[in-house]
C-alpha cells in the first residue's frame, strides 16, 4: 500500500488456487482482473481484462483463483 495525493492505494494478488477474502480499509472502488476477466478479453467478448468493483462497506474483497486486485 502506498499513498497518492493523500489517497492510499493498494495491489493485492492472489496466488492461490482458492478464493480468498481480503480485509482492506473502507468501501474504495477498484479494479480486479480474474481468470474469467481475462478469458473474455482474450476471446475477444470484453475489451479490458480489468473490471471495475466496489469493495463491500465491511471492508471484505473476495478474490478469486489467481486474481489481482488495484485501487
Amino acid at each position: 500500500a502506498s499513498a497518492c495525493n493523500g489517497r492510499a492505494e493498494w495491489l493485492i494478488g492472489n496466488l492461490t488456487s482458492q478464493a480468498v477474502d481480503v480485509t482492506v480499509s473502507g468501501a474504495l472502488p477498484a479494479r480486479v482482473m480474474d481468470v474469467a476477466g481475462w478469458q473474455a478479453y482474450a476471446s475477444g467478448a470484453a475489451a479490458s481484462p480489468w473490471r471495475e468493483i466496489r469493495v463491500a462497506d465491511d471492508g471484505v474483497l473476495q478474490l478469486d483463483a489467481f486474481a489481482i486486485a488495484v485501487q
